[in-house]
């Protein structure tokens, strides 16, 4: 690739139905690839023209047994820093190396520092069919596509979990990837960072927002847990089991470093 591969994560799945793992990648020339994972031969891709600063996501998430390709981007090549756009491809292209998206959603912000998650949000409904979790500017934002085609899409305004916040303030952002975990009585919780003022990377939050949804119905309800200013500055989240079964939080904090040289805290 001409841009260079992308730093984050490749991911693995069959995409040419051989039975065996193929590698699923983003580029910083904006072209997400699938190749052969016995020989390194290209089996798709599609160039999306725009910058791509994560991971692909492998998920089935309509439960068909054919697994999707997620993957997060920016804004248009020739036309930064506007916009994002969330894309769902078929692992196994049905057009032989050329691979388009199966469905898109855009946005007036950014999503591409931030690798989606996924999750089944409508426990009731005996369906495993899988939400998208992501965020662009101060929106977490939820995704899914119904039987008929339609693109549902909820969102929930971070800023209104600290009332305290000045309304003059700068922008807000989303600045990690959410964690999903599950609490009893409560439904599928995500659990992320976030800046009230991206100016201002030493002040930073960490919330959790519990979620459940009626997905054939297209409604979803957001359930604001609890919200802490404890400086963790893009650094995602991590769940981890505990033996009382209220799950443990894992987190870096801190404000980085300088031009100048100064302290870390992490």
């Amino acid at each position: 690739s001409d841009g260079g591969v992308d730093q984050n994560s490749a991911a693995l799945v069959d995409a040419d139905g051989d039975g065996l793992l193929d590698v699923v990648f983003s580029a910083g020339d904006g072209t997400l690839r699938a190749l052969k994972g016995t020989d390194g031969s290209l089996i798709w891709e599609y160039a999306s023209g725009r910058r791509i600063q994560t991971g692909p996501l492998i998920a089935d998430l309509d439960s068909d047994g054919s697994k999707e390709v997620i993957q997060a981007a920016d804004c248009v090549l020739d036309d930064c820093p506007a916009g994002g756009i969330v894309m769902v491809f078929s692992a196994r292209s049905a057009g032989g190396a050329d691979n388009p998206p199966l469905w898109w959603a855009e946005f007036d912000e950014p999503v591409g520092l931030m690798q989606p998650a996924v999750a089944d949000l409508d426990l009731a409904d005996g369906v495993n069919q899988e939400a998208i979790i992501t965020g662009h500017g101060a929106m977490l934002t939820v995704l899914w596509r119904t039987s008929t085609g339609d693109i549902v899409r909820h969102e929930f305004d971070v800023r209104t979990l600290d009332p305290s916040l000045p309304a003059d303030l700068g922008t807000a952002a989303i600045s990690s990837a959410p964690a999903l975990t599950f609490l009893n009585q409560t439904g599928q919780v995500a659990v992320f960072a976030w800046m009230p003022d991206t100016s201002v990377p030493a002040i930073s939050h960490v919330a959790a927002i519990a979620m459940s949804a009626n997905m054939p119905g297209g409604t979803l309800a957001f359930d604001p847990l609890w919200n802490r200013d404890d400086n963790v500055w893009q650094s995602s989240p991590a769940v981890v089991p505990a033996g009382n079964g209220i799950p443990l939080l894992i987190a870096g904090t801190g404000y980085g470093v300088g031009e100048e040289g100064g302290p870390g805290c992490f």
